[in-house]
């Protein structure tokens, strides 16, 4: 995976398979609980999404007054973005996916 933070508005990034992280894919800056989590992050994403029909999601932005955080729920592989609070997050993660 490229380093995703040479786009202008992504602070950080990394790519998880399974439970774990993959070897060279962090860049940025991310929260210290990133992995902890990213396990139920999929199943959470898909919840949701049934819940409210709104069919097979793949994208799920999770944003707090100063801090977003999107996730790319991708077959092989999660990949996580910390991206900066005033950015334009549909932009972001159009961009994000051409270069993935």
């Amino acid at each position: 995976m490229d380093d995703l933070t040479k786009i202008k508005g992504v602070l950080g990034c990394a790519a998880y398979a399974g439970n774990s992280q993959v070897s060279g894919t962090q860049f940025g800056t991310l929260g210290a609980k990133t992995s902890e989590i990213e396990q139920f992050w999929a199943t959470a994403a898909s919840v949701v999404a049934t819940n409210m029909q709104l069919g097979q999601e793949r994208e799920l932005l999770v944003r707090s007054g100063s801090r977003q955080v999107l996730l790319l729920l991708r077959s092989n592989q999660n990949v996580v973005c910390e991206i900066d609070a005033q950015s334009d997050w549909k932009n972001l993660a159009a961009e994000i996916k051409r270069r993935l």
